[in-house]
């Protein structure tokens, strides 16, 4: 299952009238199913019943404005917007746009521009340090490797010199029996 994530540029494009350009405060649906302020749709209509749609240009006789539906699932996502920069989240890496999201490795606060190139940073710092750590290891098991091998041959060559002191000692030990029993 893919999962589309809006841009901050999406969402301020889809709460915004497209004849004014500013935010909805009262989006009003016209029959063809767009989308318009109420106050631009008033502005359109000065002095006539009819209404051409500026985006299908369908035409559309309208009595009274104030009787057309609100676009409830848009006054919806004005109002989740408007909780957003109430709550002033910034995006922590630009400090530019709006926080949508947060990063799940660090929770910082982004947009989805800058999740994606953070998100790709993370991935090239957790990549690095387990580089980093790889080689650490096998240069501890290199130096584990070498110290084990240093001390085996300490242990051998001790070992040997132990056994050559205990023959002499042993030697010595007949050599002063033969004198003592001579």
């Amino acid at each position: 299952m893919t999962t589309a994530i809006c841009s901050y540029e999406n969402i301020r494009q889809i709460t915004s009238c497209t004849v004014c350009n500013r935010t909805f405060k009262d989006p009003r649906i016209l029959p063809c199913g767009h989308t318009f302020s109420i106050d631009c749709i008033r502005n359109t209509m000065l002095d006539t019943t009819i209404m051409a749609c500026s985006i299908c240009l369908a035409k559309h006789t309208i009595v009274n404005v104030d009787l057309l539906s609100q676009n409830v699932a848009l006054m919806q996502l004005l109002h989740i917007r408007k909780i957003d920069i109430v709550q002033n989240k910034q995006c922590a890496i630009c400090n530019v746009q709006p926080s949508i999201t947060s990063c799940a490795h660090c929770s910082r606060q982004a947009c989805v521009s800058c999740l994606e190139v953070h998100r790709q940073e993370v991935i090239s710092d957790i990549t690095r340090e387990t580089m980093e750590i790889e080689r650490m290891s096998d240069e501890l098991k290199l130096a584990l490797n070498q110290t084990s091998n240093d001390f085996r041959d300490q242990c051998d060559e001790t070992f040997q010199q132990a056994n050559k002191r205990f023959d002499e000692m042993q030697k010595n030990l007949k050599l002063l029996n033969e004198r003592l029993c001579a």
